[in-house]
């Protein structure tokens, strides 16, 4: 694994969507497994590393932030859709 490219952010505190493209522009997630509903990934999150689920449209994540506020849910949600197996990443190229 290669190291991310770094991301300067201005001061203050990042919303979860804007951290979630900063981690998806620097590479900080690893697709463990993607199927039709399913999908399982790891987050190099800031503070540590972090496993993202998710089973039909249910959501989860090991950080302390869960919710709306999850960056790292967020960050995989812009990457698969699980109602047809797509890796959007891949038809991004």
């Amino acid at each position: 694994m290669s190291a991310p490219t770094t991301i300067v952010v201005p001061s203050g505190r990042e919303s979860a969507a804007t951290k979630a493209i900063r981690l998806r522009a620097e590479g900080r997630v690893r697709l463990r497994h993607v199927d039709v509903g399913t999908c399982h990934a790891i987050v190099l999150g800031d503070s540590g590393v972090y496993d993202v689920h998710a089973e039909r449209s249910t959501w989860s994540c090991t950080c302390a932030c869960f919710g709306a506020r999850c960056s790292h849910i967020a960050t995989v949600r812009s990457l698969v859709d699980l109602s047809t197996h797509h890796n959007n990443q891949e038809a991004q190229r």
